[in-house]
């Protein structure tokens, strides 16, 4: 499957969390960085209205539901 909506990309996802209201915002930013940073093939987008990554298929996605601390759930 083709990863080409508006959705998929980096800028969806910078977006999404310059809009974000989250009591634990820093540590979603940080989580971002250090899934982005384990593997050049981690590509990033916006799943079920969170963060979610993927190399050729989503693999994880945030839960922002909670508000105390960030769930990553993995596919």
């Amino acid at each position: 499957m083709a990863h080409t909506t508006a959705a998929d990309t980096t800028p969806a996802v910078e977006s999404f969390i310059t809009r974000l209201e989250h009591p634990a915002k820093a540590l979603v930013v940080q989580l971002r960085a250090a899934v982005l940073a384990a593997d050049p093939a981690i590509a990033e987008g916006v799943k079920w209205n969170a963060l979610s990554f993927r190399t050729g298929e989503y693999f994880a996605t945030m839960n922002l539901r909670a508000k105390v601390g960030v769930a990553l759930v993995l596919h």
